[in-house]
């Protein structure tokens, strides 16, 4: 079903996080809700640019085949 968080394409699902300039130019770690309700960790790396996706490996949909990623 449609989401308002999420964008799928194919298995793989798009999020946008904003995030401030000063926790771009030093780095951080968030806590983000993935599409099943788990929450996940992602490290924004210090020099992280406007517009950057962060992939994360296996926390996208899961299909009988595959699993794909979420993209932030």
């Amino acid at each position: 079903e449609p989401s308002p968080t999420f964008r799928r394409e194919g298995d793989h699902l798009y999020r946008t996080e904003k995030v401030s300039a000063l926790e771009a130019m030093l780095g951080t770690t968030r806590q983000i809700t993935n599409a099943y309700g788990q929450t996940v960790k992602v490290q924004i790396p210090a020099g992280t640019q406007p517009g950057e996706r962060l992939r994360l490996r296996g926390q996208g949909v899961a299909t009988d085949q595959r699993t794909g990623d979420l993209f932030v």
